[in-house]
């Protein structure tokens, strides 16, 4: 088995080229040695050749390394994006949770203030005590609630007006009045009685001396 042999060093084959061409211009170039020229030549053109071939491998690898890490810089950037975006949206929903909370608090201890008091009205028949009253009025819908407010302003307005114009002493005023008159009525119906039967005793006695008259004639 033959094994071929080493091929020389880039520099040493230039070297030599550089010497044959510089023989060849001198015109002492030998035969042989026009020989060695060609085949350095050719040897240095293939070498040219494969590394030019390695140089456009190494530069579209370089190129593809290039493109794979900007690709991958990009999809970091767009995971970092991503990441900031969600920490951000975690933030909010924990904020508005936060608040959220806080305002069913504010409106538990509300309820709580409105109710405190109330008492549970156990007859409808009855009428209701404050707490109950209180009861009733925080189950009221609004439209009753209205017609309830509209109630008890009227009867407030007609409270100060009976309080102004002193309805209750007169009613007293005009109670007394009519017992009065009841009175003089009993009176008068009693005296009326007493002068039918005096009427009647006097007339009976009238008839009673006519027939005796009458007798003695």
């Amino acid at each position: 088995m033959t094994t071929q042999p080493r091929p020389l060093p880039t520099d040493v084959v230039e070297a030599r080229l550089n010497h044959l061409t510089d023989r060849s211009r001198r015109g002492a170039l030998l035969p042989e040695e026009a020989d060695q020229f060609a085949a350095h030549l050719r040897d240095l053109v293939r070498r040219l050749e494969d590394e030019e071939d390695t140089s456009r491998r190494l530069l579209a690898q370089r190129q593809e390394i290039a493109a794979e890490r900007h690709a991958w810089e990009q999809r970091g950037d767009r995971a970092e994006r991503v990441a900031r975006s969600a920490a951000r949206d975690a933030e909010t929903a924990l904020t508005a949770r936060l608040t959220a909370e806080a305002r069913v608090r504010e409106l538990e201890a509300e309820v709580a203030r409105l109710h405190e008091g109330e008492e549970l009205r156990p007859d409808e028949r009855t009428i209701p005590t404050p707490a109950q009253w209180l009861w009733l009025w925080n189950r009221a819908t609004p439209t009753k609630r209205l017609e309830i407010a509209a109630a008890v302003i009227d009867d407030a307005a007609r409270a100060s007006r009976c309080f102004v114009g002193d309805h209750e002493g007169a009613i007293a005023h005009y109670r007394r009045r009519a017992e009065q008159a009841e009175d003089l009525l009993r009176v008068a119906h009693e005296t009326s009685n007493q002068s039918e039967a005096e009427r009647a005793r006097a007339t009976a006695e009238v008839a009673r001396l006519t027939a005796g008259r009458a007798a003695t004639a």
